[in-house]
């Protein structure tokens, strides 16, 4: 399963990671390069800001709309799906360059999702930085 940054970045709203700043964390990714994302998915109406809090303690937060909540529903449960051919494929032996390769930015959201070690995935964040760039954009490990 190819997982693409935008879909990572639905997936990771879903699971309540409502700010830019905690979703580049979380993938490794630099800030410009996810805040360009959620433009993109707001174009699509896929999410959308909405302000938490009152007077100076105001943020904006990431939600997701009817159809990026479905979207992200649908690309959570194919992730699931996957957790148990990315465990086969390590207990065969897979190199870490052969499951960037395979698995994308399912990798970092299968650890952060319970199913495999992060310590595992920490070396493959650089290649997926380098390897998946988005739309152009060149991406940056933090």
């Amino acid at each position: 399963m190819r997982l693409s940054l935008d879909d990572a970045v639905l997936v990771l709203i879903l699971m309540g990671y409502d700010t830019v700043d905690s979703i580049a964390d979380a993938l490794r990714v630099d800030y410009r390069v996810i805040e360009n994302v959620v433009n993109k998915l707001r174009v699509l109406d896929l999410v959308h800001f909405e302000e938490k809090g009152f007077w100076i303690f105001k943020k904006k937060v990431l939600r997701l709309t009817k159809e990026g909540f479905e979207k992200a529903i649908e690309i959570r449960d194919k992730i699931t799906s996957v957790a148990e051919k990315v465990r086969r494929d390590i207990e065969k032996g897979a190199g870490l360059e052969e499951l960037a390769e395979i698995y994308g930015y399912a990798l970092p959201l299968l650890a952060l999702m319970g199913f495999i070690d992060f310590a595992l995935i920490t070396p493959l964040l650089g290649l997926l930085a380098f390897d998946m760039g988005v739309d152009g954009i060149d991406t940056e490990v933090m």
